[in-house]
C-alpha cells in the first residue's frame, strides 16, 4: 500500500516538474521572440507601417541654424528736425547769434532673434514640433548717409556749427527716434510673424522635419 501512495507521489511529482520545464521553456521563447521583434528606441511606426528615425531638439536647432540671418526683419524710419545753436550772455540769448538747420534722414534697422534662446519641444508620437520664440533684438540702426538732407535755415556770422557737431546731432535724433518706433509694439509682432514663416518654411522643406506640424507659442 505504501509502495503504491509512493509511486503515485514521485508520478506527480515528475509531471508537475516536466510542467514547469515546459513553462520555463514557452516563457524563454516568448522573450526571445519580444527581444528581436522589439522596436529601437530611437525608432517609431507610422501609419503605412514603416520605421522612421524619431527627432529631437537637437535635430530641429540644426535644421534652422541657417536660417539665423535670415530670421532678421528689415525696417526703416524717417528723421526730420532742426538743430539751432546760438551764444548766450548772462542767460540772455545774443540776437542774430542763431544757427539754425534742418536735417532729414532715414534710417534701415534690423530686428532679430538669437534662436540659441529659443525653446523647442518636439511630440514624435503627433509628429509636432512647438517652437518658442525669444524676445526681439535690435541687430543694427544705421543711418542711410545717401538720404542725409541738410539745409541752414539762419547762418550767424557770430557762431558756427562744424559737420562733426552735425554728425553727433543726428546720431541723438536717431536714438530717440528710435525709441519711440520701437514704443509701437506692432513693429516687434511684425518680426515676430516674419520670424515664424523663415522657421516654419525651412522645416517644411526639411527631408527631417517636412511631415512634422510646426506650432509656435
Amino acid at each position: 500500500m505504501k509502495k503504491h501512495v509512493l509511486q503515485k507521489i514521485i508520478l506527480a511529482l515528475t509531471v508537475i516538474g516536466g510542467l514547469t520545464v515546459l513553462s520555463l521553456a514557452i516563457a524563454g521563447v516568448i522573450h526571445a521572440v519580444r527581444w528581436l521583434t522589439a522596436e529601437s528606441p530611437q525608432t517609431k511606426h507610422i501609419s503605412s507601417g514603416q520605421a522612421v528615425v524619431t527627432i529631437d531638439e537637437k535635430t530641429v536647432m540644426e535644421v534652422l541654424k541657417p536660417a539665423g540671418d535670415l530670421v532678421t526683419m528689415k525696417d526703416s524710419y524717417a528723421v526730420q528736425e532742426s538743430y539751432e545753436k546760438h551764444r548766450e550772455i548772462f542767460g540772455f540769448k545774443v540776437p542774430l547769434s542763431t544757427d539754425e538747420t534742418f536735417l532729414a534722414f532715414s534710417c534701415e534697422i534690423g530686428i532679430g532673434f538669437d534662436l540659441t534662446e529659443m525653446d523647442i519641444t518636439v511630440d514624435n508620437y503627433r509628429e509636432t514640433i512647438t517652437l518658442s520664440l525669444p524676445k526681439p533684438q535690435i541687430v543694427y540702426n544705421q543711418i542711410d548717409m545717401d538720404s542725409v538732407y541738410v539745409k541752414t535755415i539762419h547762418d550767424s556770422w557770430l557762431i558756427s556749427t562744424e559737420d562733426q557737431e552735425l554728425m553727433d546731432v543726428m546720431s541723438q535724433f536717431q536714438n530717440n527716434k528710435e525709441k519711440e518706433y520701437l514704443a509701437d509694439g506692432s513693429v516687434f509682432r511684425k518680426a515676430e510673424f516674419h520670424a515664424e514663416q523663415i522657421l516654419a518654411e525651412y522645416l517644411s522643406k526639411s527631408t527631417v522635419t517636412h511631415d512634422y506640424t510646426v506650432r509656435f507659442i
